[in-house]
């Protein structure tokens, strides 16, 4: 009897135990998994604020870049406030400083005002990225300093005799390019058709040999168009002068070869093949001196 009554108190004590074992083991599941969610939450808190850092970093920094690339876009398109200070001493300088080179002098102060001030903004532009500036030019603390003061104005003349023949040369400039874009891309629509027309005007002067040893009668419409470039190319190639001046006025003209033939005969009995001599220009534009530049 006794002894079913130790096993009976032995078993219960088991149970407890199991029961113990079981309720602690749960609890600590439990704990594990609360502890593990809270550890993920402040990650993901974490994270969050370390994105939006990061996002709002990124967003500060585009509209950053935006803002300085529009500034500069800005300032390449349209030139920044001139200095009209700045503008007055280098009319005056031209004035008083460019006797020695009269025909620059002449081009410099026959510059309408706009383009003048413009101009000048450009070579102050200039000269400041290459760290010393125009005003210098005019400042007698400067005379200090005497082959500083030279090389800019050296500099300062440089730059202005290259505007000054850059203007010169917009026309034909222009009708080299309108021949550029032949050569290069022969079989566009618009190249096409100039091709056609322009040969057509330098037949009528004897300057584009139609013959060749080639029956253009039997030639398909290739064989005849190449034929046409081979005769335009050589007619450039043997007298560049006169064959622009054709070009010229077959861009210009849309009445057929007759004033071609005008406008090369006016060339030879006067001796030049356009008024770039003149800097005088065919179309429009505004070069950086604020002459107006024309395109045929």
């Amino acid at each position: 009897m006794k002894l079913l009554v130790v096993l009976a108190v032995f078993l219960l004590l088991l149970i407890v135990l199991a029961l113990l074992a079981f309720y602690l083991e749960r609890s600590w599941r439990q704990f594990q998994a609360n502890r593990a969610e809270r550890a993920e939450d402040g990650e993901n808190i974490k994270f969050g604020i370390n994105s939006l850092n990061v996002e709002q970093l990124n967003l500060d920094g585009l509209t950053a870049s935006v803002s300085n690339w529009a500034t500069q876009l800005r300032n390449m398109i349209l030139p920044g406030e001139q200095d009209e200070q700045l503008v007055e001493q280098f009319r005056s300088w031209a004035v008083n400083g460019l006797k020695d080179d009269p025909e620059l002098q002449e081009w410099l102060l026959a510059l309408p005002e706009e383009g003048f001030g413009l101009l000048t903004w450009h070579i102050a532009s200039f000269c400041k990225e290459m760290n010393f500036e125009l005003a210098w030019l005019f400042d007698e603390q400067a005379s200090l300093a005497p082959e500083l003061k030279a090389t800019i104005r050296s500099v300062v003349i440089d730059y202005c005799q290259a505007c000054q023949r850059s203007v010169k040369v917009q026309e034909q400039a222009h009708i080299f390019a309108q021949y550029h874009q032949l050569v290069e891309n022969p079989n566009g629509r618009e190249q096409k058709a100039l091709g056609y027309k322009l040969h057509e005007n330098l037949a009528s002067l004897g300057l584009a040999d139609l013959s060749n040893n080639v029956d253009l009668g039997k030639a398909n419409e290739r064989e005849r168009y190449e034929h046409i470039l081979g005769r335009i190319h050589q007619a450039a190639a043997d007298d560049w002068s006169q064959f622009a001046q054709v070009l010229q006025n077959t861009i210009l003209d849309d009445n057929g070869p007759s004033a071609a033939v005008n406008g090369a005969d006016h060339s030879s009995s006067n001796g030049q093949g356009s008024n770039a001599s003149t800097g005088h220009t065919n179309g429009q534009g505004i070069h950086p001196t604020g002459e107006q530049v024309k395109a045929a």
